[in-house]
């Protein structure tokens, strides 16, 4: 009886399974089969979890906000007590930290430092010299990263170098456009940094202390430096700036240690206080025409620069600008700022309008020198505009043609001179 009855289920389903279609599925419905997850808080708390601290916020998406433990790869957990990790924005203090390699997951779309400061784009990761390496999930929709350095996900934005690494040289890949505050925050293994043609701003303190660069090519695409962009690189000896760039903020080369050589732009019309404090050996910079307002103690500490040609264009300038420096004779037209800051700091001042003209003088700073050499070479490749005045004395081989032969004529007086 047993048999017939096992037999007769089996018949059964032999039964139903026959009229279903070739490759059909049975479904099951479930009842009452909702997704459960963590509810969000009704406000921030800490938590922790592991080796990591994390701040739980009202969206119901975790924060990490530092790491005590000693591992030399540290991999960021994608979640924290089933809230989602989102953000990072700290991985423990400076001297506190000595991992190698930061792993981030593909749910990490934040790591400023400063997130609650909306002008800040700092990431977590500036302060650690001993880090070498990122890597990031491939699924991130934020980041990614090349050779160990993190960009945004567009490639457009190179967000943190890692500044322990040990490599000596470093090729900015073609397409980044923006170098993010703190990059590059004492780098100081780095000898050479390539920056791409396409390079558009430099944000603040963003190739800070890099003290191993002697040299850097700053690109013709650059138009905007930011506060402190290359403070503290004191090894730097030259630096032109290119035209279009029309700022030089706030600290950009302070405590170049070294730097002796600046070529402004002729599109520069502000240089704010602590642009060049502190560049002891400074003795060839150009004030162009179109330069309006300088702040206070630019020049502070500068103790080679001694003669300065400042130009009619100028409208304000601080009192403090050549502090504590070696100016002793400024040059400009009567009636000017430079005469006025001249009488107010008891400097020699040359009125420059009764100054008999010299060929090839084109900054009228009464030598026919490198400045005038650059200045010239400028206006021949059209980078850069000539005033009258500036053309009155330009035609060095007196041809009737301001060209590339005057450039080449003034080099060469140059060189024979020295």
């Amino acid at each position: 009886m047993n048999f017939k009855k096992v037999f007769s289920v089996i018949l059964c389903l032999i039964m139903i399974f026959s009229v279903l279609p070739p490759n059909s599925i049975v479904v099951f419905a479930a009842e009452g089969d909702t997704e459960i997850e963590v509810d969000p808080p009704t406000e921030e708390k800490d938590i922790v979890s592991g080796d990591f601290e994390f701040k739980i916020r009202t969206d119901g998406t975790a924060q990490v906000t530092n790491y005590t433990g000693s591992a030399e790869i540290i991999e960021v957990p994608s979640s924290a007590e089933g809230y989602t990790v989102t953000a990072v924005k700290k991985l423990g203090l400076g001297a506190d930290f000595k991992a190698k390699t930061i792993v981030l997951p593909k749910t990490v779309v934040s790591v400023l430092d400063y997130e609650e400061n909306p002008e800040s784009t700092a990431s977590a990761f500036y302060n650690y010299k001993t880090l070498e390496n990122f890597v990031v999930s491939e699924e991130n929709p934020a980041f990614c990263s090349v050779d160990g350095v993190l960009f945004s996900k567009d490639m457009t934005h190179l967000v943190c170098y890692p500044s322990g690494n040990p490599r000596q040289s470093y090729v900015i890949p073609d397409g980044v456009t923006v170098i993010v505050e703190d990059a590059f925050w004492f780098s100081e293994k780095l000898t050479e940094l390539i920056l791409p043609e396409g390079l558009i701003e430099i944000e603040a303190d963003g190739i800070r202390g890099c003290s191993g660069l002697t040299q850097i090519k700053l690109p013709q695409s650059l138009r905007i430096l930011q506060t402190n962009a290359f403070m503290a690189c004191s090894k730097l000896k030259s630096i032109e700036i290119p035209e279009g760039v029309t700022e030089i903020p706030f600290g950009v080369f302070w405590s170049c240690y070294e730097l002796s050589k600046v070529k402004l732009p002729s599109t520069i019309t502000l240089i704010d206080s602590y642009a060049f404090a502190a560049c002891y050996p400074l003795t060839e910079i150009n004030f162009p025409e179109g330069l309006l307002k300088m702040g206070g103690l630019c020049f502070a500490l500068c103790s080679k620069l001694t003669t300065v040609t400042l130009p009619k264009s100028l409208q304000s300038v601080k009192a403090s600008v050549f502090q504590d420096s070696g100016v002793k004779t400024i040059r400009g037209y009567t009636g000017s700022v430079a005469e006025k800051i001249a009488n107010v700091k008891g400097f020699e001042f040359v009125p420059l309008d009764e100054q008999k003209l010299i060929l090839g003088d084109i900054n009228f700073d009464g030598v026919v020198n490198s400045n005038d050499y650059a200045i010239i070479k400028s206006y021949v490749l059209c980078q850069s505009k000539l005033t009258a005045e500036q053309l009155a004395v330009s035609d060095f081989n007196e041809d009737g043609t301001v060209d590339a032969f005057d450039a080449i004529a003034i080099d060469m007086h140059i060189h024979t001179a020295v």
